[in-house]
């Protein structure tokens, strides 16, 4: 074989004609390392090795952007535009340079884009040129109109994310557009190309469908994939609007699917025209699981959603470009079990979401892991079916049909119009997805955008939520109540309707994609509950200095045995990082308590510590205010009108006894840091120096300001606790921050001193200090 012969010939064909089939092997071989390293995590009892996140965005981004696309755009050229070879080019080039960046940790977060917001545009204008030229090939007047629509429906759904990625609630809207751009963009293009191929792309009947589809795919950017955000707090009409535009995506793709049954008889295009009834089945299915936002939503399936999307809707392309399956029949048997494999891993996430209701919230973690690894090792064996069904397809054949010459007027005219069309999509998605201007509040400090773009660029939304989600029934807002006093969700008590607010400026939300994890909404005082953990030095237990230590831990080897989840998909992330030799005598503040060589210390990188800042910001225990003001008009408010007329009924008592969980708590925590190593964990002293607190009247009796006097400027002298003579000094033990110093006060009176009804605030402890 005359190797530079063969090469020359393949960069002498439009790249588009070949390069599909390189990234949908490249992609297959993505998703199966993936794959087994989810499945080998559980059977081998090891943590995920760190990109287990990236090696997701990555197999999205070959898949989506390298195989799909170009395929669509490849049926669109046919053979005989040469023209766009340039074009092409760039797009695959931009792919590259895209791969590159989800690799450095620099991607969006998001499945559908995963790469860095550079490319938004790139992409978007790539696809608005390639919907222009869709209109002048040789196809029947509907077939070109769903190229065109398919093709520039993306474009104008990628201008939008990528104009409003960095403001709060836009990036998931204009994500979920994304998503039903390409789904039902593909899904269009492949019934289009389908009709073409079967010689029946003719015919008022198909005409009508054409138009019908058009006309949903333009709706695409504003609206589209909302159907299946009912439950997010999202104005409620365009969420209404979602689910009605699924509805008119569902019924053309299902009539459209038994046309081509019923015209062309059983025999002729069987496996196109069975693709194109699954992607009719698809979204017909996507209609009827919107009506239960609660289960579907971030559930396992929604790994596998989208991938089984530009599977069937790619591959009807890929078998619509061709003539027959003739030289490799095998290769349409392959990637069909294949596709069958990636079907069933998203039945396995579906049946575990039902499955999982079922057992308290404390187990429900444990359960869903043997899910994720069942659902791996299913995905694993789809994905080496689709790579040697990829292997083995044949070149596209050459249709030689002729370019038609269309009069330079009519082409101006008609690329005015797309460019027209484009401009208002994407301003209509803009504007209607952007919240409110009195929504746009931010809460955490500004310079927790760097950690959460790296939070989202690793994959952590993959399988953590950051939201209590909305219910009619008042399910959520209760439960996140109950929770307070839940050992393994404490202290969330927070409001649905504060999301906008909380995720501005963050670039891509952190809603998240499955709840394979825990909720992160508070993970700060998550982690405060547990400080406590066996230190691999001393071999003892011991408590975290700070929530920021007991993160790091967790983030450098959440399968240690102190965090007891042996079963944890997360992966651990050693890169966040480095070892350093010790200066001084003793470690640094920094420095993480595992066994290391002498001399050397392991500390939170750069990039380990603007993650460490933004988790340690997830406080949300109370909002700052009420957030139910609405918009001017009442068809775009946050909160359902049912659910704004008849809000949830909140068990006060259970309200303030989840408060006062967290605020003990809280202050049990402030003391084990600063004051038990004089007092004891029990309050007991050490018998010598260190007088008792558990029963002492100076904690019954003293009043306040004397307390906290005592707290931050210490105590030297003798004294009398308990009838015994205590000679000794107290050093103040650094609680200078008004909350701590009011948490601790609370916990010292109701513990020690026995008064239940003890409760101060941080203004109380301020007006003391004052009087100091």
């Amino acid at each position: 074989m005359n190797v530079p012969a063969a090469v020359s010939s393949l960069f002498r064909r439009r790249p588009d004609e070949w390069l599909p089939l390189f990234w949908l092997a490249a992609a297959c071989v993505l998703g199966l390392v993936w794959s087994l390293v989810h499945a080998s995590g559980l059977v081998a009892g090891v943590p995920l090795p760190w990109p287990a996140g990236r090696l997701m965005f990555s197999f999205y981004g070959a898949l989506v952007y390298g195989w799909a696309l170009p395929v669509l755009f490849s049926f669109m050229a046919e053979n005989g535009c040469r023209r766009l070879k340039p074009a092409e080019w760039l797009w695959h080039l931009c792919v590259v340079l895209g791969m590159a960046t989800i690799m450095t940790g620099d991607g969006s977060g998001l499945l559908l884009m995963p790469f860095d917001w550079w490319v938004c545009p790139v992409f978007a204008i790539l696809a608005a040129g390639k919907a222009c030229a869709a209109w002048f090939r040789p196809f029947p007047w509907p077939v070109r109109l769903l190229f065109s629509s398919s093709a520039g429906c993306t474009a104008a759904a990628l201008l939008a994310l990528g104009y409003t990625q960095a403001l709060s609630m836009n990036g998931l809207l204009d994500a979920s557009s994304l998503e039903g751009s390409l789904s039902c963009g593909l899904m269009f293009a492949a019934l289009g190309a389908a009709a073409f191929r079967l010689n029946m792309a003719k015919g008022r009947g198909f005409g009508i469908l054409a138009v019908w589809m058009a006309a949903v795919l333009a709706a695409a950017p504003v609206v589209g994939g909302l159907g299946g955000l009912r439950g997010f707090p999202v104005p409620w009409a365009l969420a209404e609007a979602g689910a009605v535009w699924s509805w008119c995506a569902a019924v053309p793709a299902v009539l459209m699917a038994v046309y081509l049954w019923m015209k062309s008889g059983p025999e002729t295009g069987t496996w196109l025209k069975a693709a194109v009834s699954l992607l009719a089945l698809l979204a017909v299915w996507d209609v009827f699981a919107g009506a239960w936002p609660e289960l579907m939503q971030f559930s396992l399936s929604a790994w596998h959603e989208a991938e089984l999307w530009i599977l069937l809707g790619a591959g009807a392309l890929m078998m619509a470009g061709r003539k027959g399956p003739v030289r490799f029949p095998a290769a349409w048997w392959l990637l069909g079990a294949g596709v069958c494999g990636v079907l069933l891993a998203y039945a396995v996430g579906v049946v575990a979401a039902v499955d999982v209701q079922a057992f308290p919230e404390a187990r429900r973690a444990e359960l869903m892991s043997g899910w994720v690894g069942m659902a791996a090792c299913v995905h694993a064996v789809a994905m080496a079916l689709c790579l040697a069904g990829s292997l083995c397809l044949w070149r596209p054949a050459d249709a030689g049909n002729p370019e038609m010459e269309t009069p330079v007027p009519q082409r101006l005219f008609f690329i005015a119009a797309v460019a027209a069309v484009l401009l208002l999509a994407t301003a209509a998605a803009v504007l209607l997805h952007a919240p409110a201007p009195d929504s746009l509040e931010v809460r955490r400090p500004v310079q927790d955008a760097a950690g959460a773009r790296i939070y989202a660029a690793e994959g952590c939304a993959l399988c953590h939520t950051q939201i209590i989600r909305r219910s009619m029934s008042g399910k959520d807002w209760q439960t996140a109540i109950d929770r307070g006093t839940d050992p393994d969700f404490p202290y969330r008590v927070s409001e649905p309707e504060d999301m906008d607010a909380e995720f501005n400026g963050e670039g891509a939300p952190q809603a998240g994609v499955a709840a394979v994890g825990p909720d992160l909404s508070n993970a700060a005082e998550y982690a405060a509950g547990r400080l406590e953990y066996e230190d691999a030095v001393s071999g003892g237990t011991r408590r975290a200095a700070q929530v920021r230590e007991w993160l790091a831990l967790h983030l450098y080897n959440p399968r240690e045995p102190q965090f007891k989840k042996p079963w944890t998909v997360c992966p651990s992330m050693p890169g966040m990082f480095e070892e350093r030799p010790v200066e001084g005598n003793a470690p640094s503040l920094d420095a993480l308590p595992v066994r290391m060589e002498q001399g050397r210390e392991l500390v939170p990188s750069g990039r380990g510590e603007r993650l460490l800042n933004y988790l340690a910001s997830l406080r949300r225990v109370e909002p700052s205010r009420k957030r139910d003001r609405i918009h001017s008009f009442p068809g775009l408010s946050h909160i359902h009108p049912d659910y704004a007329a008849h809000p949830p009924t909140v068990d006060m008592e259970r309200l303030k006894r989840a408060r006062a969980a967290a605020v003990m708590e809280k202050g049990r925590g402030v003391y084990l840091s600063k004051c038990a190593i004089c007092h004891g964990n029990d309050g007991m002293g050490d018998k010598v120096t260190y007088p008792p607190l558990a029963g002492s009247e100076w904690l019954k009796e003293k009043p306040d300001a004397e307390i906290v006097k005592i707290i931050l400027q210490g105590l030297t002298g003798p004294i009398t606790v308990n009838g015994k003579e205590w000679n000794s000094t107290m050093l103040p033990p650094g609680v200078t921050n008004s909350r701590d110093l009011a948490n601790l006060l609370t916990f010292l009176r109701r513990q020690f001193g026995g008064v239940e009804k003890a409760a101060y605030t941080p203004e109380q402890m301020d007006a003391i200090r004052r009087e100091l």
